[in-house]
């Protein structure tokens, strides 16, 4: 049977693989000046679609399309694969009889695609499944006509026979928000190189081939959503978009020496600008423009493509041009899952890096902070990083002086300070994250101990709306709440909300109620979480909490020594820290006003 962790994997691989730039691939003809061909106006005028939106429309939120996303495992026709048709391995460890059942070139094969349900209008729902699995079908091993491949692979590139490596073709959803679905075909395989070379080491030479084709779709409609609808209406989203990309390479990224693919772009000709049939893909972070072999003045990786993504800012109709939050598409009716923006390549920018050594003790103090970062935070974080040599003292002499009262004569003491704070940002919040580490150890021949590991690690949570106001101050959990809620009773039952996921989904086949059978200590235990709560931070769908010797309260209501005594059942349910919006409850919490 087909393993799903396995194709994962495989996708994984395709994305993030390691590419040189070899003698077939593709060769910059020289470093070129980044340059339009005038694309930038001052004035846009589109063809319209959707709802009419301005500029500014800043993006706070998104909310999820409350759809299921089936994934079908296909041949490369399209059709429904059996589920106990065989893996690429189990094929090969098949006799010549058992493999005559098959299809070899389907069980060499791992490919799936995406179907949807859940629109009130069937008719619309059909034609974007249909629209799908179509896209499959027509972008399953494709050559594409990258700079030189033919003169590697030849006019009928061959696969290799292998148990480890087959061609997978996978349909993913990177973008599942305010009406629009984004969904990305991504292909790779391997080929033998034409001329039948074989490398040094005796295996033969292989060339990688990779590619993603995207398609967007607006769930009112069933049509594609075009580039330019992605921004407000008196915005050119061309200029926009070319001035961004101008600023990437001017930057400098992508090294020819070697370089993952998705993270950096470099020329190989002159760039004419952002072209309206630019291929794009959309998630929580932005924008994702894919270069490949439809855009030959980008500099890909050998037989495969570069991304960058472009942030969502205030020049974006994405959340507003297809959703109207008094008008339900879906059958479901339940509230509507709200998730803020995450840049995930935001650029760091480094705050403070400090090396010395106090007595016998070295201190490292490391600080980073996202780009953006206001300059008010950014003196905070600067603060907690100032260390005083006696401070340094005070936490370490006490556990020091134990040390080396007991020190092997053969040993050695090292002791280490570590403070380190960096920032992340999800929507309109910002996290300051602060952490501390402090360690005495003793090495020797004889014995090896520590007398000291210590850590500890807490978050300060800004409104950068208020932090734009001159107003500093950390948010409290409270904070989060509108005023009449009861914060403690919202917290304590996401809580339990928040066991109940991870025992249904760590789990399987233990009931919640088997676990949480006793109402009384389960409360002890739920209260005594709550106390020690000493922080918290913003994420995507969620707040996160940090809370004091989840263990220790853990072992010491249910009664056990430690955590590795806890019953199988409560293995994965001590501890809940991740506590979701829905599930304190959208009427209850004011983040998203």
């Amino acid at each position: 049977m087909k393993n799903s962790l396995r194709r994962t994997l495989a996708i994984l691989l395709a994305l993030t693989m390691l590419f040189s730039l070899a003698a077939c691939g593709g060769d910059s003809s020289g470093e070129e000046q980044p340059e339009t061909s005038g694309q930038d106006k001052t004035e846009y005028t589109r063809s319209h679609m959707g709802n009419k939106v301005n500029s500014p429309n800043e993006i706070y939120y998104f909310v999820e399309n409350p759809i299921e996303i089936i994934i079908i495992d296909a041949f490369p026709n399209g059709e429904t694969q059996p589920e106990d048709y065989p893996s690429a391995w189990e094929y090969s460890e098949m006799n010549e009889t058992d493999k005559a059942q098959y299809v070899e070139s389907d069980a060499r094969f791992d490919g799936n695609y995406i179907q949807i349900s859940g629109l009130k209008d069937k008719e619309i729902e059909d034609k974007i499944n249909a629209k799908l699995k179509q896209h499959y079908i027509d972008n399953v091993g494709l050559i594409p006509p990258y700079r030189g491949i033919k003169q590697c692979i030849g006019e009928n590139p061959v696969i290799p026979e292998s148990k480890y490596y087959y061609p997978t073709a996978s349909m993913y959803s990177s973008g599942n928000l305010n009406n629009i679905l984004s969904v990305t075909f991504s292909y790779y395989a391997q080929y033998l190189d034409a001329e039948g070379r074989i490398e040094e080491w005796g295996s033969p030479v292989q060339y990688y081939v990779s590619y993603l084709e995207p398609i967007n779709i607006d769930l009112n409609t069933g049509e594609e959503v075009p580039l330019e609808a992605l921004f407000c209406d008196d915005i050119d989203p061309y200029a926009y978009l070319n001035e961004i990309v101008k600023e990437e390479l001017r930057n400098g990224n992508g090294d020819e020496e070697g370089w993952f693919v998705g993270t950096n772009i470099q020329l190989s000709g002159q760039f004419t600008g952002i072209k309206p049939e630019q291929k794009y893909s959309l998630g929580v972070s932005g924008i994702t423009l894919i270069f490949d072999y439809e855009t030959p003045e980008f500099l890909t990786s050998e037989f495969g493509y570069s991304t960058i993504t472009i942030p969502y800012r205030d020049v974006s109709a994405v959340t507003a041009r297809f959703y109207d939050p008094d008008e339900n598409i879906y059958e479901s009716d339940e509230p509507a899952i709200k998730m803020f923006p995450y840049e995930y390549n935001i650029k760091n920018e480094p705050l403070k890096e400090e090396n010395y050594q106090v007595d016998n003790t070295y201190v490292y103090l490391t600080g980073t902070v996202i780009e953006g970062t206001p300059d008010v935070i950014k003196e905070e974080l600067l603060g907690f990083l100032t260390v005083t040599d006696e401070e340094v003292r005070e936490v370490l002499e006490p556990a020091m002086s134990e040390a080396l009262m007991m020190k092997d004569p053969e040993s050695s003491i090292d002791s280490q300070f570590y403070r380190h704070a960096s920032t992340s940002k999800f929507g309109p919040f910002m996290n300051a994250y602060k952490s501390d580490n402090h360690y005495i150890t003793e090495y020797g021949p004889n014995k090896n101990a520590s007398y000291l590991e210590e850590y500890a690690a807490y978050n300060d949570v800004y409104d950068l709306r208020e932090v734009e106001k001159g107003i500093l101050e950390p948010l409290e959990l409270s904070d989060l709440f509108y005023e009449d809620v009861d914060v403690e009773e919202r917290i304590k039952y996401a809580m339990r909300k928040a066991i109940e996921r991870q025992m249904e989904y760590e789990t399987p086949g233990v009931e919640v109620s088997e676990v949480l059978n006793n109402d009384e200590i389960f409360e002890e235990y739920l209260d005594r979480l709550y106390d020690n709560i000493t922080s918290f931070r913003m994420d995507r769908k969620l707040i996160n909490l940090t809370i004091e010797d989840t263990n220790g309260i853990f072992c010491s209501v249910y009664g056990v020594e430690t955590v590795e005594d806890i019953p199988y059942g409560w293995r994965y349910a001590y501890g809940p820290t991740e506590l979701h919006f829905e599930d304190l409850g959208y009427e209850n919490i004011n983040i998203f006003d």
